[in-house]
């Protein structure tokens, strides 16, 4: 998993809007798939505790925060307070599909 910002060279028929976009890949890097955008924060589901405790959690898990009604410019969240626009968000499909699971939930902090 890989995230990336936009920039204005993609925006050629509308105005500019920096915002990041979070995408997966399969194949070490030769192919890049996009998941969503207004990204602020991701993590795997998947942990060495899980694992060590049997725990099944499919592969494809992943934890995101991010706006989902956000347009226009998205700030970068290191130098922005708590929003209350930023949700936390669970996919076990690599985003095809996702739950929200917790509103303002801005950050993650994965610990065993």
């Amino acid at each position: 998993m890989a995230a990336s910002w936009t920039s204005c060279a993609e925006f050629r028929d509308e105005p500019c809007k920096i915002y990041k976009e979070l995408f997966i890949t399969k194949n070490l890097g030769e192919e890049w798939n996009y998941m969503t955008n207004y990204v602020f924060d991701f993590e795997w589901g998947q942990s060495a505790h899980a694992v060590a405790k049997h725990i099944i959690i499919p592969d494809e898990r992943i934890f995101v925060t991010r706006n989902e009604d956000a347009s226009g410019h998205q700030s970068d969240s290191k130098t922005n307070i708590w929003s209350t626009n930023i949700d936390l968000f669970v996919s076990n499909d690599f985003f095809k599909t996702a739950d929200k699971i917790l509103e303002q939930g801005n950050t993650l902090v994965k610990t065993p």
